[in-house]
């Protein structure tokens, strides 16, 4: 079912993905609930809760985005407190917390100390799970973007320093990652992303 919901929101047709995913989710449920010791039920029932707030952002649900995203964040809560020094789990509690920080930024109104709790604390367990597993790559590229979206978040309360500290930590960042693999296109276009970013506060 998610497999589906990927493919049809690649496709456009949101409407047949929600569907899917929500299917997902609603199995997940169910065999979580038949095997409530099973760690590995309630990660997959967490990434469904996560796929399903997702499709629903795209649908400019918000009501129903935040409810998806919310769940995956206790869920990764519940997880990490079931085994608090693995680092994936750390690491799953950082991505939900950093949507629930895009989330609040979508909001007609919204608060921008709130976005900048979620974003710090995002970034705060981004650094602990590397603290765990120090040579995890998709966990320094996370915090290359962590450190990213807090200049933003501090941008936007007027923290000209914070967001400059930041905003060169992202640049130090990706300019490391580029060194190491001069050849990556996708590399070079996040050292692009991150240099702009550094302008623009520096404007």
């Amino acid at each position: 079912w998610r497999q589906l919901g990927e493919v049809s929101r690649d496709q456009g047709k949101l409407s047949e993905a929600l569907e899917s995913f929500t299917n997902s989710r609603d199995v997940l449920a169910e065999l979580y609930r038949r095997q409530p010791d099973n760690v590995d039920r309630l990660f997959e029932l967490g990434q469904a809760e996560f796929w399903v707030g997702y499709v629903n952002s795209d649908l400019g649900d918000l009501v129903e985005t935040e409810r998806g995203f919310s769940n995956y964040l206790e869920i990764s809560k519940e997880l990490l407190n079931l085994e608090p020094a693995n680092p994936e789990w750390t690491m799953e509690v950082s991505y939900a917390l950093g949507n629930m920080g895009f989330l609040e930024k979508t909001r007609k109104g919204s608060d921008p100390e709130k976005i900048l709790e979620y974003m710090q604390s995002s970034l705060d367990f981004n650094r602990k799970a590397l603290m765990l597993d120090p040579d995890n790559t998709d966990f320094r590229v996370a915090l290359t973007t962590a450190h990213a979206d807090l200049a933003d978040a501090y941008l936007a309360v007027c923290n000209l320093g914070q967001a400059l500290v930041n905003r060169q930590r992202n640049v130090d960042l990706a300019s490391e990652f580029f060194a190491s693999n001069p050849a990556d296109s996708n590399l070079k276009n996040q050292l692009a992303y991150a240099k702009t970013g550094l302008a623009t506060v520096q404007s």
